[in-house]
């Protein structure tokens, strides 16, 4: 079984929003960056039970609220390696449902944390159009939060990272 990690390397679009994650889940043609997440889970055998299965962010948010599995940027929570990133459009958060979704706009998978630096790491899907890597102030306003998927550890750096780059499309 290939790593995610693997994923940089091997992706080729195929055309607008057209990749294998879309495909896997049904919805090609479709924004694919949380399919991207549910696909990685899925490979890793923890949809479902772990991850909720979701093709947009707001989703999978709600998926993680409703496993009591969500943390907020501004709960103080420390990311671990393997936890879901959520982006939202950096706005207060609203109780209306149809404007939360429309503020809830990429995820990523953390692959690590730097506590000297308040780096996070991330692998995302459809990062311009890419599987690539990238890097966040901790404290970055346009991270909502982290979907806890059961880490240990803050995770091993990864090299070629363009560090404070926002990473949204």
């Amino acid at each position: 079984m290939a790593k995610v990690t693997d994923e940089i390397t091997i992706l080729i679009v195929q055309g607008v929003n057209i990749t294998k994650y879309g495909e896997w889940y049904g919805m090609n043609g479709e924004a694919w960056c949380v399919m991207f997440i549910s696909w990685c889970a899925d490979q890793a055998g923890i949809l479902g039970d772990v991850v909720p299965k979701a093709a947009h962010a707001f989703y999978m948010k709600c998926g993680y609220i409703d496993k009591g599995n969500y943390r907020t940027r501004e709960s103080g929570y420390i990311p671990k390696a393997g936890d879901t990133i959520i982006f939202s459009e950096g706005l207060e958060h609203v109780d209306n449902v149809s404007q939360e979704k429309r503020n809830y706009k990429h995820g990523g998978i953390v692959v690590a944390y730097d506590p000297e630096t308040q780096t996070v790491y991330t692998i995302e899907g459809n990062a311009g159009n890419e599987v690539r890597y990238r890097a966040y102030n901790l404290n970055h306003i346009e991270i909502d939060g982290y979907g806890i998927n059961g880490g240990t550890t803050y995770g091993q750096i990864p090299s070629n990272v363009s560090i404070g780059y926002m990473g949204t499309q």
